[in-house]
């Protein structure tokens, strides 16, 4: 092969590279639905005196959204169930940020229901684990 056209490939397969994506996890791009920013707030704690104590979680990251957006799925679209509601109290609350609107889930004390206002359906994988991993 002429060395010219091996430094052609080699050329042509670097200013492909941002174009084709890289297996790099950093530059993983994932579909986070249009959500720019999620807060997850533990609901229901508060001190001796009865002052409610809040204790909450921001995620910014693409990764970690995603990651919580496989727990709940379809959330964003708000979607309904006509089974009755299970009664759970709430655990936590989660807002999720898309560019003109927010999205609020609730996640029940067991943390394997969660609702997007009406009905409920089942968390898809470990949501307490999750938040354990986050506070490391």
């Amino acid at each position: 092969m002429m060395p010219q056209l091996k430094y052609l490939i080699v050329a042509a397969a670097l200013l492909l590279t941002p174009i084709l994506g890289s297996t790099d996890e950093k530059s993983e791009k994932h579909d986070n639905q249009g959500i720019d920013e999620v807060l997850i707030v533990q609901a229901g704690l508060y001190d001796e005196d009865g002052v409610s104590i809040t204790k909450a979680i921001s995620l910014i990251g693409d990764k970690q959204i995603a990651r919580l957006l496989a727990m709940f799925p379809n959330c964003c679209s708000r979607p309904e169930s006509s089974d009755p509601p299970a009664g759970y109290e709430t655990e936590y609350v989660i807002f999720l940020f898309l560019k003109q609107d927010v999205v609020r889930l609730s996640v029940g004390s067991n943390a394997k229901l969660w609702s997007a206002g009406i009905g409920d359906f089942e968390t898809q994988g470990d949501f307490r684990k999750f938040l354990k991993e986050l506070k490391k």
